[in-house]
């Protein structure tokens, strides 16, 4: 059995089991003991609790039919229901790095886009587009596309074989998608979930056990897709089952078109925000404390310009009486303001490959 201490998991090895129990109120056994499972497992005990099923059934199947626990039909999940399942999101308690969906359904976009923008906001929200053609795909798309920088849309479903049955199965990868971010966390999550996995993790890479794709497409078709803000997924022929763009839904060419970029700015400003800013609410706005806010903001960002991230190229903090000015003081407000520059991907890779003449130095044609 194991029990969670601290964060923890501690396995122990218990005594007296296997036990004798029963789902009828007051069995019991040959020894005169009452072994109904609430009795045995009660609120008292640390690893097992029983409780009691008050759900109703008003229609049962009948003793002659069998429904198989593999392959059988899950039924069919209502947009009521993924509404009501990502609500409790809205909720503080239930934070993440990472919100991906994996139906594809229409409603999607627009829940993650009040998620992003009404609660968990510096949290990043990832979707997949139906299993169609690239072309249908653009098409579907187009009217449920989001226009913020804190969600991207992801193309293509992968041919995946089922542990459990063995046979082949549609994935629509958007678990491995997720990974590709998730890992980003120990680089400020300032790195482009593209193409190749830099250090073993750091890319687009979605690992082995893809059989193939459903659909294909080429470089040209890629270049639609990122255009129509759909990060297509393909089978690169070096890097095999691949994330080959890595585009937010923003509608306006910018830095924050990327995933990298957009997530390194809210990674900054979640931590500027959570771990500086509240401690100066209600304190004085004096030299003093205008230079410890500077240093600790500066403390923040130092290492995500340092090697070997090297993710910002500049980055500045004011915060001193020019900005603090007296209409500042008398407001009674406390200004800083941080600005940075990001360090650029490399998207497309120019070679130049020249034939010198005889006679002609090399140095010359370069």
């Amino acid at each position: 059995m194991k029990k969670k201490y601290d964060n923890k998991t501690v396995y122990t090895r218990l005594s007296g089991f296997p036990r004798e129990i029963s789902i009828v109120e007051d069995t019991k056994n040959g020894y005169g003991e009452n072994i109904f499972a609430e009795t045995v497992f009660d609120e008292n005990n640390d690893y097992l609790q029983a409780f009691v099923n008050d759900i109703e059934f008003d229609a049962y199947v009948s003793d002659d039919l069998y429904t198989e626990f593999s392959g059988g039909e899950r039924g069919i999940t209502e947009t009521t229901d993924l509404a009501r399942g990502w609500d409790f999101f809205k909720e503080s308690k239930y934070k993440a790095n990472v919100f991906f969906d994996t139906t594809a359904d229409s409603t999607i976009p627009g829940i993650f886009l009040t998620l992003r923008q009404s609660y968990q906001k510096r949290s990043y929200y990832i979707f997949p587009c139906p299993n169609v053609s690239y072309e249908n795909a653009i098409t579907t798309m187009q009217p449920l596309m989001t226009d913020e920088k804190g969600l991207a849309c992801y193309w293509g479903y992968g041919k995946i074989i089922n542990q459990y049955t063995g046979k082949t199965i549609a994935s629509s990868l958007m678990g491995r998608r997720a990974l590709r971010l998730a890992d980003m966390w120990d680089v400020f999550n300032g790195l482009a979930p593209a193409y190749y996995n830099e250090n073993g993790k750091y890319g687009g890479q979605l690992g082995s056990g893809i059989l193939e794709m459903f659909y294909e497409v080429n470089e040209d078709q890629e270049q639609l897709l990122e255009d129509a803000r759909i990060n297509p997924t393909v089978n690169h022929p070096v890097f095999g089952f691949t994330i080959t763009r890595e585009r937010t839904t923003q509608s306006m060419q910018s830095d924050y078109a990327s995933i990298g970029h957009t997530r390194l700015a809210d990674y900054l400003i979640d931590n500027i925000i959570n771990k500086v800013l509240p401690y100066q609410l209600f304190k004085l706005n004096d030299t003093d404390h205008r230079a410890r806010v500077k240093s600790q903001i500066e403390t923040i960002i130092s290492p995500v310009t340092a090697n070997p991230f090297n993710l910002l190229s500049e980055f500045v903090v004011k915060c001193d009486e020019e900005n603090n000015n007296a209409e500042v003081l008398a407001r009674e407000e406390f200004v800083v303001s941080v600005a940075i520059k990001f360090t650029p991907f490399g998207k497309w890779v120019k070679l130049f490959f020249t034939n010198t003449a005889q006679g002609v130095s090399v140095e010359s044609e370069v």
